[in-house]
């Protein structure tokens, strides 16, 4: 580790490379190669960590930087995705917040199932509730068979947790007034998304 935060790569994978039957050395290679700007050879290496142990949130992680790295939105989603699935404290979701604007959201729409499922299992953790209650709210009004009271209750529970932790209050207002668009409640969305920009 104190390789990598030196920005010593070449030496790290050196040594990861000595000892190959550990995963998390195959994930720090990852690593390595993606910070050296080696996207290709970093997604592969990611992909052997994932192979060995399909549980590995590092290497899941960093799949997902290499894919964003590469404005590879589909597959840096589906990480995201699979990543909270698999952990949802590990990055708290933000992989979710920061992929998610009008150019991405067809690459959400074949999981919006199953990202209910995992963001309501965050949300049973107490794990940065706002977010996982508001994407929840989001799954709820585009899944499948969408529920529009649902999705309303639970961004509106977002806000409400976010009014107690004020540096998401406005990322939990956005949700809202994506999901009281969607219902048609363009007056109410206005006046939310105003407050969000606030």
């Amino acid at each position: 580790r104190t390789l990598y935060f030196q920005c010593v790569y070449d030496e790290l994978i050196a040594y990861c490379e000595s000892q190959p039957e550990s995963n998390q050395d195959l994930g720090t290679i990852g690593l390595c190669l993606w910070r050296k700007g080696e996207i290709a050879q970093a997604i592969e290496k990611f992909e052997q960590a994932i192979e060995q142990y399909p549980r590995d949130v590092a290497a899941l992680q960093g799949r997902m930087m290499a894919f964003r790295s590469l404005a590879d939105w589909k597959h840096a989603i589906e990480d995201a995705i699979r990543l909270i699935s698999v952990n949802s404290e590990w990055g708290a979701g933000g992989g979710l917040r920061y992929y998610y604007c009008e150019a991405t959201k067809p690459f959400y729409r074949p999981h919006w199932d199953q990202l209910e499922i995992a963001c309501a299992t965050a949300v049973r953790r107490h794990v940065v509730l706002p977010r996982f209650l508001g994407f929840q709210g989001l799954a709820c009004l585009y899944k499948n068979q969408p529920d529009l009271e649902m999705a309303l209750r639970l961004a509106r529970e977002a806000v409400a947790e976010g009014e107690k932790r004020s540096e998401l209050l406005a990322e939990a207002l956005g949700y809202l007034g994506e999901v009281q668009g969607e219902r048609g409640e363009i007056a109410e969305a206005v006046h939310t998304l105003e407050r969000a920009s606030q």
